[in-house]
């Protein structure tokens, strides 16, 4: 479940950075973008919790492989669900995040700033500019590099119809291959939050000042 929920919420961060930033001035979005938010988190966990209670039918956890959770059995069925799956979840966030953040960055790199501005303001102006761009790229990559293996894994060990412990007994290299690209996933629960915090100024001083506060609350309780 956390798998879609991550992709869904990665694409929801895509769209309000979409409209804060190359339409800022959408009559609608600044009228419902609460609302809006709000039904697209609820609709993201009534979607993501219906489609993954299949999972608690077939997917089982064996005490001899406690690393990695196995497919209780493979059919033609169970392949074409997962296969399909994969690709709602992975595919069409994918393409809509490469897609919003492709826009972000011609927005942005297209941008002027109004009136009449200084040699030294457009030179801080076009730095700031590469500065996002960079990080709208890195993001994007981080995202496609980290998840794209174990999606293409999902999806190989699906046509092949077997088991992870199948998949064990004939090739252990395969098996410890298919193990680090269920690692790299997850991986980007930890690194895009480092890489916001990097490269976007504004959650960097909301976290900086957060720390303050805490090491301050901190100090005085002792």
């Amino acid at each position: 479940m956390s798998m879609v929920v991550r992709a869904c919420f990665l694409s929801l961060i895509c769209l309000d950075r979409y409209f804060n930033l190359v339409k800022p001035l959408s009559a609608w979005y600044l009228q419902n973008k609460q609302l809006f938010m709000t039904t697209a988190i609820v609709v993201t966990y009534i979607i993501s919790l219906t489609a993954t209670i299949p999972t608690m039918i077939f997917v089982i956890y064996r005490p001899h492989r406690p690393l990695h959770c196995d497919l209780l059995h493979s059919n033609h069925s169970l392949a074409t669900y997962i296969i399909i799956m994969s690709l709602l979840f992975y595919l069409i966030p994918g393409i809509g995040m490469i897609v919003g953040y492709g826009k972000i960055i011609v927005g942005r790199k297209n941008y002027v700033r109004p009136g009449s501005i200084s040699n030294k303001q457009s030179l801080r102006d076009n730095v700031t500019k590469k500065s996002f761009i960079r990080m709208m790229i890195i993001i994007g990559l981080s995202y496609t590099l980290s998840t794209s293996p174990q999606y293409i894994t999902i999806i190989s060990v699906s046509i092949s119809d077997k088991t992870y412990g199948q998949i064990l007994y004939q090739s252990v290299a395969l098996y410890i291959l298919i193990f680090f690209t269920t690692a790299s996933h997850l991986a980007i629960s930890i690194v895009n939050p480092c890489l916001y915090y990097i490269y976007d100024a504004n959650i960097k001083k909301s976290v900086d000042r957060l720390l303050r506060c805490e090491t301050k609350f901190s100090l005085i309780a002792c």
